[in-house]
């Protein structure tokens, strides 16, 4: 019997950005994060528009909840494209059927994604995901920022905090 030779079929990080313009409008963007946030537990929850700078390119939209939390694999497994399967039995309330909401949600917004997360009693984690970084490797690949100080006040006892930098929604020509 011969054996099968396989090739890859990793899909390019292009997707992320195709899937992003599946209809997401700013408004249903934040929409999909408050989901995740009120499906996690989260009683308060704050929108921030940071356009203090002078610049533009640092202008910033933050989604700040109180809810569960994650740790640093689960923040990890949340950045994976479809990470879970359509079969696997879910909590009543789940809004991630599909995982690919916060990824789409926020690159159909920004090219960058960056997200802060702590549960109690556990050390922050903070990950993020950029897209000029993606279409210039062709690889999935995302910044790990676990343990880097800059982050470590943001959640102060649990939450996660999602944050768009290099917002699209921006003109920027002005």
């Amino acid at each position: 019997m011969n054996e099968q030779k396989t090739f890859s079929i990793q899909p390019s990080p292009n997707i992320i950005a195709t899937l992003s313009h599946s209809g997401y409008k700013i408004d249903t963007s934040i929409a999909d994060l408050l989901d995740n946030s009120i499906a996690h537990n989260a009683h308060n929850i704050d929108i921030r528009f940071n356009f203090q700078s002078n610049n533009i390119d640092d202008w910033t939209v933050e989604i700040i909840d109180d809810g569960d939390g994650m740790d640093s694999q689960t923040l990890s497994n949340a950045f994976i494209m479809g990470e879970r399967s359509l079969k696997d039995e879910r909590e009543r309330g789940d809004h991630g059927r599909y995982s690919v909401g916060m990824k789409t949600a926020s690159i159909a917004q920004a090219d960058y994604l960056l997200v802060i997360s702590k549960m109690k009693n556990i050390e922050f984690t903070a990950k993020a995901m950029d897209m000029n970084y993606l279409n210039n490797r062709k690889e999935w690949e995302g910044y790990n920022f676990d343990g880097v100080a800059e982050y470590s006040n943001i959640i102060k006892n649990n939450g996660t905090s999602v944050i768009w930098k290099k917002l699209k929604f921006i003109d920027n020509t002005l």
